[in-house]
């Protein structure tokens, strides 16, 4: 990446460029930037018989849930 989006002073930071949002190719090149994938969740989502279903996660990344519903 040729433009610099990370600087130590706070007042100077910028969002990621549109493309980052809105290109396929910059979505499917970043994929295999990382490792790994982590989630976010509202603290109500974690109570008890709280069920956050990720059908859409094998799309993403090719990753089977190994739970087949059907």
């Amino acid at each position: 990446m040729s433009e610099q989006l990370i600087d130590a002073d706070i007042r100077v930071a910028r969002t990621l460029p549109s493309r980052f949002y809105t290109e396929s190719e910059e979505f499917e090149r970043l994929k295999h930037v990382f490792s790994g994938w982590q989630f976010a969740a509202h603290q109500s989502e974690f109570e008890a018989d709280t069920i956050l279903p990720l059908e859409h996660i094998e799309a993403v990344n090719g990753e089977s849930t190994g739970l087949d519903s059907r």
